[in-house]
């Protein structure tokens, strides 16, 4: 499309180390491995330390913090809204489901949902880290 947008540089750079969390910004620590939302370690809700407010059940939960890993590449896409659908600039249609697969999505539609939450009407440009767990010891 050839909008121009504001350059930023990447975050981290390879090989930079860096700890992985889940929903950063929340001032909750503690979430639900069903649907991702927080729940509430201390609460005697229904006698039950784990139980999800959204789930509406008990639920095996998980801390922020999901561990520590190195970045191992480093790449920037460039996305639009081009006729209602998301496209990434230079990617194939192959390319895009691969992409799609390699960040965790099972589904195009769900990549395309994350997205939505930007304004794509003007092509806005996304750093992808790779990354490598690295393991405690």
């Amino acid at each position: 499309k050839g909008i121009a947008f504001e350059e930023k540089p990447p975050r981290f750079k390879v090989a930079d180390k860096v700890k992985l969390l889940w929903n950063q910004r929340s001032k909750y620590s503690v979430f639900c491995v069903d649907c991702g939302q927080n729940v509430y370690p201390d609460s005697t809700k229904n006698g039950s330390p784990n139980y999800c407010d959204n789930c509406k059940k008990y639920s095996i939960s998980f801390g922020k913090h999901l561990g520590n890993a190195e970045i191992t590449e480093i790449f920037k896409i460039e996305m639009w809204t081009g006729n209602d659908v998301p496209l990434i600039t230079g990617y194939s249609l192959k390319d895009t489901e691969n992409l799609i697969k390699l960040d965790g999505f099972s589904k195009k539609v769900d990549f395309y949902n994350f997205f939505s939450r930007y304004d794509l009407s003007q092509s806005k440009a996304f750093w992808v880290y790779r990354w490598r767990w690295q393991v405690e010891r």
